[in-house]
């Protein structure tokens, strides 16, 4: 299910804090990966890597493709909680 269709039924309190979880795991899974938040834009996150600190290209596209992996398991357990 789509955050449109998610988002269409909760109170304003309720989807502020299904958005918070939401975030702070996704964020949290970046972190863990190495990733950059460069910024937050509605219920999405920019994340790059190699700033500030770059290794190199294949070391920065097996994190990003770790951390994208983790995040579907994640977001499940978090919807549970």
């Amino acid at each position: 299910m789509g955050f449109t269709t998610t988002s269409e039924n909760p109170a304003p309190g309720d989807l502020s804090r299904i958005l918070n979880q939401y975030l702070d795991v996704m964020a949290e899974i970046a972190l863990k990966w190495g990733g950059t938040i460069d910024r937050y834009i509605g219920d999405a996150i920019m994340i790059f890597f190699g700033d500030p600190e770059f290794t190199n290209d294949r070391d920065h596209a097996v994190r990003c493709t770790g951390m994208a992996l983790d995040m579907p398991g994640r977001l499940e357990s978090a919807a549970g909680s």
